[in-house]
């Protein structure tokens, strides 16, 4: 099977999308960590290199905890709020997805959403859109997960004392969280719109 360089570049992105707010979320624990948990609860770490390994795999697990408080409350908000208010006048692509679904499933329209529906069907049709997608996708995660992480980092500093950088981290998130939504929002708007065009070239053309 052939690697692509998109392949690499979209693997590194969203393996970044879970490790640099993991990463974060691990530094701003650290100091809980060393007095409450190393040498109390689990075994005291002897080497450097240990350390850099136990930080590593903390940085891994905290990514991915993160991202699934996101996904299970920020993509919530998402659809509640964001998604209503873009919507307040009509989505034409999304109509035109939907009713592209229901030509294709016809009565078995319902066994998955349109989005993640429109998703499949471009990467079974064009590796270039779903790498588009897929990039997106990822920059889309990594904000929804820094959107988790940098609140705690405003009550950690707060709690040190540190009320400028606490007070730019409730900055921060507000900022990371418009971001989110704004990439959410285009990767769904260019699936739909993939999903069109694709469709268009594989349909007969009229004599």
């Amino acid at each position: 099977m052939d690697v692509k360089p998109a392949d690499f570049f979209i693997g590194v992105a969203d393996l970044f999308s879970i490790f640099l707010p993991g990463a974060l979320l691990s530094y701003l624990l650290l100091d809980v960590a060393r007095r409450d948990i190393i040498g109390q609860i689990l075994p005291a770490i002897a080497s450097e290199a240990a350390n850099w390994m136990a930080f590593i795999l903390a940085a891994y697990l905290f990514g991915h905890f993160a991202s699934l408080i996101g996904a299970a409350f920020l993509d919530r908000i998402y659809d509640r709020t964001f998604v209503k208010y873009k919507r307040r006048h009509g989505d034409h692509l999304y109509h035109y997805a939907c009713a592209i679904k229901a030509d294709a499933l016809g009565r078995d329209d319902k066994i998955s959403n349109t989005y993640k529906w429109a998703r499949a069907f471009i990467r079974l049709r064009s590796a270039e859109s779903a790498t588009e997608i897929e990039r997106l996708e990822a920059d889309s995660k990594f904000f929804r997960s820094v959107s988790v992480v940098l609140p705690v980092a405003a009550i950690v500093f707060a709690a040190k004392g540190g009320w400028i950088i606490s007070l730019a981290a409730a900055a921060m998130t507000i900022l990371s969280f418009w971001r989110f939504v704004d990439l959410r929002w285009k990767c769904t708007q260019a699936t739909y719109l993939f999903l069109a065009m694709l469709q268009a070239q594989s349909a007969p053309n009229p004599d």
